[in-house]
């Protein structure tokens, strides 16, 4: 009895462990930029699905959009130790990209001072 117990025990934990997983995985997120003529940076976090792309429309209207480095670094700074973030762009079009370097060199350098890995993840077009 106590054998059986201990195999269902054990089997429960596996099974948890695996679902916890899964879910840390479909929560990955993706940080996409842009910039609106005559305002600052725009920014967001959305979940990052590579098989799925959105397009730019949507995700430029996602909830949760950050306007200005400031903001950036508020939700970057939100984030667990450890945690890794793509940030990608969006070609042919490019409405999606990347901001000037100095900026985007500040994020990184801000985010892994909070233990945060950011990262260019450029899309490659073919």
């Amino acid at each position: 009895m106590t054998r059986w117990l201990s195999l269902v025990v054990s089997s429960l934990s596996l099974i948890a462990c695996a679902d916890t997983a899964m879910q840390g995985s479909s929560r990955t997120l993706a940080l996409y930029s842009w910039h609106p003529r005559g305002q600052p940076w725009h920014y967001v976090l959305v979940p990052d699905n590579i098989n799925s792309w959105p397009g730019a429309t949507k995700i430029m209207q996602s909830p949760g959009v950050m306007v200005g480095e400031t903001a950036l670094k508020r939700r970057l700074a939100s984030f667990p130790a450890g945690k890794s973030i793509p940030w990608r762009d969006d070609p042919p079009r490019y409405v999606l990209t990347y901001p000037p370097r100095p900026i985007v060199d500040d994020a990184i350098h801000f985010a892994d001072a909070h233990h945060v890995y950011l990262y260019i993840l450029p899309t490659i077009y073919e």
